[in-house]
Parts: structure tokens; sequence; C-alpha cells
């Protein structure tokens, strides 16, 4: 119980801190006499770089003893781990396409349009001009933010396997699309492929019980993505 009380509180902080830090670091700047009002693309994907290399920091001191834990276990079983990871990332994409393919068809329905969320609207248009830095970043420096929060952090406190499988993966794709200026019924449908990654990442999470897993299958999502839209543009 203590551990776990514990464990919600660092929740809390890392889920505060992750909704915050960008102003916090904003703040700061502002001190030091930097106006980021005046801050172009280029300079958003430094910024962005060094919010998300903070962050990864400060869950590390976090969750340190978890991190360290899962590290030596895939090491002594990492045979056994790749193998699994090839088949996680075969699911990953199969699933991923199926659940974009659902959203074509419910925008269909309705009548909706369905491009870009306002996410990925945004990484494009950084990774235009900070290529590198955004590629560090959401490549990365992402994934092990929000694997860190949105799967050890959750699991660490939601002791039920369903509904902690189940609230990650609503969070975590809600927090993709949300706050947003699009209508409740588009912004639900973009979040349709987003939610069911983060329920199946919660769901490796489950049933390895290792955070590298999920982090390294993100990892290899993000890589791909961020290559289409560096080379492709």
């Amino acid at each position: 119980m203590k551990e776990r009380v514990i464990n919600l509180l660092k929740l809390i902080i890392a889920l505060v801190l992750f909704f915050n830090i960008s102003n916090y670091i904003i703040i700061l700047f502002h001190h030091l006499g930097i106006d980021t009002t005046i801050f172009d693309p280029k300079d958003i994907g430094y910024l962005n770089a060094l919010i998300e290399g903070t962050f990864v920091i400060l869950l590390i001191i976090l969750y340190r003893k978890y991190f360290v834990e899962d590290l030596n276990d895939y090491k002594l079983n990492q045979k056994n781990y790749i193998n699994k990871i090839f088949m996680y990332i075969a699911i990953f994409f199969a699933i991923k396409i199926f659940s974009s393919v659902i959203t074509s068809l419910i925008a269909g329905l309705l009548g909706m349009e369905i491009g870009d969320s306002e996410n990925q609207k945004t990484i494009i248009a950084i990774a235009k001009h900070a290529p590198i830095m955004m590629f560090l970043s959401a490549s990365i420096l992402a994934p092990i933010v929000e694997e860190g929060i949105f799967r050890l952090g959750l699991k660490k406190v939601i002791g039920n396997k369903y509904l902690f499988i189940l609230s990650s993966g609503l969070i975590f794709g809600f927090m993709h699309i949300f706050p947003t200026d699009l209508s409740l019924s588009v912004a639900l449908t973009y979040s349709i492929t987003y939610v069911t990654m983060g329920v199946y990442l919660a769901y490796v999470y489950e049933e390895t019980d290792n955070i590298w897993i999920p982090i390294m299958i993100h990892v290899f999502n993000n890589l791909l993505s961020m290559l289409a839209i560096i080379l492709i543009g």
C-alpha cells in the first residue's frame, strides 16, 4: 500500500510536469531575457527537444528503480525479447492500419473530412525547419516520456489489468487530440487510432512486464513516421 501511494504521488508529479513543463521552461527563458514569442519553427524544434530531454531526466529520477530493473531483465533475456518484439511490432502496425480504416469509415459515414491531426500537423511543420531536433525529440525522447508516464506510471498505480489497459489507452489517445478547436465528434474520431495504439502498448507492457518493450515499439513507429515526414515531406 505504501509503495502504491508513493507511486501515485510520482504519477501526479509526472502528469503535472507533463502538461506544464513547457510553460515552466518558457517562464525560465523570460527570466533569462529570452523572448520565446519571436521563436521561429526551427527555434521551436530545439525548444521541444530541450523540453523532452528535460522530462526524460525527470522521469528517470522518479522511476529509476523500474527503468534499471527492466533494463537488466532485458539484457538477461535479450534473445527471447527480440523474438517477441518483432511479433509485437507486426501486430502493432496491423492494428494501426485497421484502426485507421475504421476511422476513415466512421468519418465517411458522418460526412467528415479526415486529414492529419493537429498534433501531426505541428510535428510536420517543425520537422521541415528543424529535422534533426524533431527526429530526436519525436523518435527517441517522446516515446520514453509517454511510455514512462502512461504505461509505467499508470501500471504502478492501477492494479487491475483491464482497468490499466483501458485507462492507459484512453488517456494516451485523448492527450494527443485534446485540447483542440475541432468539434467533439471530429476530435473523438481522430482519437480512435491513438486510443487503439495506447491500448495495445499497455497490453504489451502488461504481458511482458518490461517497460523497454513498449518503448521500443513506440520508438520504431515514430522513427518510421519521422523518416517519412523528413524524406517525403
